[in-house]
C-alpha cells in the first residue's frame, strides 16, 4: 500500500507494486469515501491510475470538497473472499 499525492506519483506506486491495484480516496474528513465516488477498482495500467486519480478529484470539486483530499492510497487488487461489513452500537440494556 501506497499513499500519493499526484495522478503521476500515484501511477509509479501501482507500477512498482503490479496490476491491477485499487485506488482509494486519502481524506481526513471524508469518511465513506465511495458516497463521493472515491474508490475505483481493477485498475491494469499507469494510464487508467491517472485517470481515476483525475476522476476523483474531479468528482469532489463537482461536490466543492476538492480541498478535502489529500491524496489516494493505491493498494494490490485482492480477488475472491467474501466482503464483510460490520457495523457495531454499544447500547446499555445488552448487559455489560
Amino acid at each position: 500500500m501506497s499513499i500519493a499525492e499526484t495522478s503521476t506519483a500515484a501511477a509509479d506506486c501501482a507500477a512498482r507494486m503490479g496490476f491491477p491495484v485499487v485506488v482509494k480516496l486519502v481524506s481526513a474528513t471524508i469518511t465513506h469515501k465511495t458516497d463521493v465516488g472515491g474508490v475505483v477498482i481493477g485498475l491494469r495500467s499507469k494510464n487508467e491510475v491517472k485517470r481515476a486519480f483525475d476522476t476523483i478529484r474531479g468528482r469532489l470539486t463537482k461536490l466543492g470538497r476538492q480541498n478535502e483530499m489529500q491524496g489516494v492510497m493505491v493498494q494490490r487488487m485482492v480477488t475472491g473472499g467474501v466482503e464483510t461489513i460490520v457495523g457495531v452500537t454499544q447500547d446499555p440494556s445488552f448487559g455489560r
